[in-house]
């Protein structure tokens, strides 16, 4: 009988279906912990040690490489004694040893194997040929868990988060890695006892805990844990001059390997999606309208790894380009005039404060109202205590209060009592010719002021002289003056039409009628008159006859849309447009979309247009010379 003894060189490995850095012996990465752990091993990892600890389940492979014969024969023992169970197929043989069922210590492991020689000899064929392979090893079995030695602790190296612990006195063991986060849940085994590491190459930042255990067949001692929190990158936004979004980002702290950022924004308008590499740095958002804000959803996450992200929640409030104001006054220097409990003197088209005067003007009260003349040479001021003041728009440090004289008799009798004083209640317009129209309030039995009529009037103010020149007592309206000073507008008392007066050398003569509603004159050459109804816009010529009961008739108009709510409608005689502001019928919240649709007067021509976003504090929205404004201070042509 011809026996043949083999020695082989006998490589056992671990083989696990691992995504990690095969060096680090990982398995199960970020799964929910498995019951039991079931370890393979291979005759091919030239790591292997012996003795062997046995820390788990384990099945060991055994393959004969260096000849193709079959096994015909095998057996394993275990301290000497047959193990059952094992299984063999072609030349690989394989066996299963529990340390559940080994008693603590250090035990042999012998493989016998006999293989078929296929010499086709009578002994092969009677089987009783074959070649001989044994192998050995010791397995130590230890079901004393080590103490730890040191604490948890954390490191970013290379861009990835690290986690580091002191060396073990033992090595019977595996680790189990439990991460919990707000994305993530789970846990990663290590099968290398030697190991004090371990590199999460999926984190990106956010908080995340972690508790590091040491397990085998007896149970798990924790070794340590601890939370770590990284905010990935620097996020930052701007917009320009059209209110396009710019989000850019820097001081990344994570490795950029395979990385893509996904930006995600909800405005009002619409929402919009940008992904791209992390290392790209910049991206364009959207255009945001005046006063806009987005919310802006931010996640970061690794390639190839599904259950990690960052993620972040931002808003972001698109940049404010002009003061803050509550009323803009327009002037043909053209300058702008912004009231904001003092008055400031802005230039055209940077919208910078023009000089250091503006500061100069200070009224130590609320303004109610404000107007200037159309040369930019005049200005009146009213505040809440109801006093008027006049000053110089080219030179705010020259300002006074003072009240007002009448000249000629009061109709229905009575004078204004200069002692007891006046309250003012409006002012509308002042001419180039220092004409200004008013409504105050007057007593009308100046020798009982314990029994007085006060009466609202209606009157021409010379700004010049501070006289009254011409007054009704009977009216709540103010005289809307036209530029040039020929002409004014007024309600009657009854606020069903509107009367039209002429300036002939002193004497205002009653010329005719218009209806009631929101009036403008067009400019200080023109003799138009604009009036403004909830449904149209109607343009007369006060130089047309009119008919037998006084009425002007219209000499062109506007229908203006009713299918969205108007909110305003105004009249800027720089650029002698309307403008019709809609709300959008869908609030957002306490939003609302603000759209001015501007129109010329001549033809009622389209010219573009401006979005804005209302809430309570960013009114008003209004147009003037080419631009739409926004209380909260932005500017923008109108598109």
């Amino acid at each position: 009988m011809k026996k043949v003894g083999i020695k082989f060189i006998i490589f056992l490995g671990f083989v696990a279906g691992c995504t990690f850095t095969p060096k680090d012996k990982f398995i199960n990465p970020i799964k929910q912990p498995p019951n039991t752990i079931k370890v393979v091993v291979d005759i091919q990892d030239p790591n292997f040690q012996d003795p062997y600890p046995l820390v788990a389940q384990t099945t060991f492979n055994f393959t004969i490489d260096s000849v193709s014969n079959p096994i015909i024969d095998n057996q394993v023992l275990l301290d000497g004694n047959p193990l059952t169970g094992v299984i063999v197929s072609g030349r690989k043989l394989s066996f299963s040893l529990n340390p559940n069922t080994i008693a603590d210590g250090n035990h042999t492991v012998k493989i016998q194997v006999k293989l078929d020689t296929k010499s086709g000899s009578l002994a092969d064929l009677l089987g009783a040929e074959y070649y001989g392979v044994e192998k050995d090893f010791t397995v130590i079995v230890d079901k004393v868990l080590p103490d730890p030695t040191a604490s948890l602790t954390f490191a970013m190296e290379n861009g990835y988060l690290t986690l580091n612990w002191g060396k073990l006195n033992k090595t019977n063991f595996y680790y189990t890695i439990v991460h919990n986060s707000a994305n993530l849940s789970g846990d990663t085994i290590i099968l290398d006892p030697t190991i004090t590491k371990f590199i999460d190459y999926g984190y990106v930042g956010g908080t995340i805990d972690y508790t590091v255990y040491v397990n085998n067949t007896t149970g798990s001692k924790q070794i340590g844990n601890g939370n770590y929190y990284l905010k990935p990158i620097a996020l930052n936004f701007s917009d320009d001059s059209d209110f396009s979004e710019i989000i850019s980002w820097n001081n990344i702290q994570i490795n950029s390997q395979n990385v893509s950022i996904r930006i995600e924004g909800n405005n009002t308008i619409k929402n919009w999606t940008r992904v791209v590499p992390i290392t790209q740095s910049l991206i364009s958002g959207d255009t945001l309208v005046m006063g806009d804000k987005d919310a802006i959803k931010l996640t970061i996450q690794r390639n190839g790894f599904k259950q990690y992200q960052f993620d972040s929640l931002v808003t972001f409030t698109s940049n404010g380009n002009f003061s803050p104001f509550q009323e803009i006054v327009s002037t043909t220097q053209p300058k702008l005039f912004t009231l904001k409990g003092d008055i400031k003197r802005v230039g055209f088209p940077v919208f910078s404060k023009e000089d250091s005067l503006s500061g100069h003007f200070y009224v130590s009260i609320a303004i109610q109202a404000m107007v200037i003349s159309n040369d930019g040479q005049t200005g009146m001021v009213l505040d809440n205590l109801q006093k008027f003041y006049k000053f110089n728009p080219n030179d705010f440090s020259q300002f006074s209060s003072y009240p007002l004289n009448y000249q000629g008799p009061f109709p229905g009798g009575g004078s204004l009592n200069i002692s007891t004083g006046y309250n003012a209640n409006n002012i509308s317009s002042i001419s180039v010719n220092q004409l200004a129209g008013i409504n105050y309030v007057v007593n009308l039995n100046p020798t009982d002021i314990f029994n007085y009529q006060p009466r609202n009037t209606a009157g021409i103010l010379d700004i010049a002289s501070g006289k009254i020149v011409w007054s009704d007592t009977t009216n709540n309206s103010s005289p809307l003056i036209s530029s040039d000073g020929n002409y004014f507008v007024m309600d009657d008392s009854a606020q069903t039409h509107g009367l039209i007066y002429k300036n002939n050398s002193g004497s205002w003569n009653f010329l005719g009628k218009v209806p009631s509603g929101t009036k403008y004159f067009r400019n200080n050459s023109s003799t138009e008159l604009l009036v403004v109804t909830s449904t149209n816009i109607s343009v007369f010529d006060l130089t047309k006859p009119v008919d037998n009961n006084k009425n002007f008739s219209f000499v062109r108009t506007f229908s203006i849309n009713q299918n969205s709510t108007v909110a305003n409608v105004g009249y800027d005689e720089l650029s002698q447009n309307i403008y019709i502001e809609y709300l959008n019928s869908t609030n957002i919240g306490s939003n609302k979309i603000s759209s001015i649709k501007v129109y010329g007067i001549q033809n009622f021509n389209y010219q573009g247009s401006g979005d804005a976003i209302l809430n309570g504090a960013n009114g008003p929205h209004i147009y003037v010379n080419g631009y739409h404004f926004l209380g909260i201070g932005y500017a923008n042509k109108i598109r």
